[in-house]
């Protein structure tokens, strides 16, 4: 059984690195579509239920719900909602993409620096993209959502390590990586 369950665990990490691969694909896309900018993480910083960068993704390039979903997470993403209305039940549910399984890195690409709204970052303007976080396995201590995370550690979005010790994380050139401890790795990047 434990050789079982360690197996699982394995090929869960497998199914979600592809998972952000994907990701990497449509950002690319989404960046040639709009002209090297990145998607923004939220249209209203006070009410990002109503339209958030996953919610948006999924209306331009008609991606399947079960995509936002990380295999090795499916009780984080939906505990706010008693795992009843989540991104899979409620496709067409903006506020449902809040709960998904990956985090997008709202302060230095999705548009919020320093807790303003503001514009999000153009391509050319990343630096260092083969070290900077566009998304990453994550989770939330509050009730605010898990789509976004905050790489400066001020919030309460997380990244979160389920996948044996470690997270899945696709950076801003769109190459994913297993990193082991995945909150030292980013400390280490910026």
């Amino acid at each position: 059984l434990p050789a079982l369950n360690k197996a699982r665990a394995k090929a869960q990490g497998i199914s979600c690195l592809g998972q952000q691969k994907q990701f990497g694909l449509i950002f690319s896309s989404y960046l040639q579509d709009y002209n090297g900018w990145y998607i923004q993480w939220s249209r209203d910083a006070s009410d990002y239920s109503t339209w958030n960068w996953s919610f948006g993704l999924r209306d331009l390039y008609r991606l399947q719900p079960k995509v936002y979903k990380c295999p090795g997470a499916s009780m984080l993403t939906s505990i706010y909602t008693n795992g009843k209305e989540d991104v899979i039940s409620k496709p067409n549910v903006a506020s449902r993409y809040r709960y998904i399984g990956y985090g997008y890195n709202y302060y230095h690409i999705g548009g919020e620096f320093g807790g303003d709204l503001v514009r999000s970052a153009k391509e050319n303007e990343v630096r260092r993209p083969t070290a900077k976080i566009l998304l990453v396995d994550s989770f939330d201590k509050g009730a605010g959502g898990v789509f976004c995370v905050d790489d400066k550690g001020a919030g309460v979005m997380n990244f979160h390590d389920r996948h044996e010790g470690g997270a899945n994380i696709l950076w801003a050139d769109t190459h994913a990586s297993f990193e082991k401890n995945s909150w030292n790795r980013l400390q280490r990047a910026t």
